[in-house]
């Protein structure tokens, strides 16, 4: 029975032995699960390397890449479990370097192709 004595002993017995170090692994380990709204600075980070200018998509990579992604696109599966301090330290720190990560590739990819045609353009 799910609702016995013993059983919910089992259970306090198991939430009391998780520390703070699990549950910030468990925040990374969700962020780079379930966090996926970080296309959009992405995009806009390829966008603009590619089409204006490397240099010019250096102005969105850092800008981007340098905040932390706002609470209603972090993507979190489970509100009681982001009500704790560390998962939720766990969570947005391993969202923010998912997302630094994510744009900071787009900018190579348009920094590169933007200087191969404009390589090619030149001769």
């Amino acid at each position: 029975n799910p609702d016995s004595p013993s059983t919910i002993s089992v259970l306090v017995s198991a939430i009391s032995n998780v520390t703070n170090e699990d549950l910030y692994l468990k925040g990374t380990q969700d962020a780079e699960r379930y966090y996926s709204r970080h296309s959009g600075p992405a995009t806009w980070t390829l966008l603009t390397s590619l089409l204006i200018n490397g240099l010019f998509g250096l102005i969105p990579a850092v800008a981007c890449s340098s905040t932390t992604p706002k609470m209603h696109n972090l993507g979190f599966p489970d509100q009681r479990l982001m009500d704790n301090q560390r998962y939720a330290e766990g969570y947005t720190a391993q969202a923010k370097r998912k997302k630094s990560r994510k744009v900071w590739t787009n900018f190579a990819i348009g920094t590169a192709v933007s200087t191969v045609l404009l390589i090619a353009a030149s001769h």
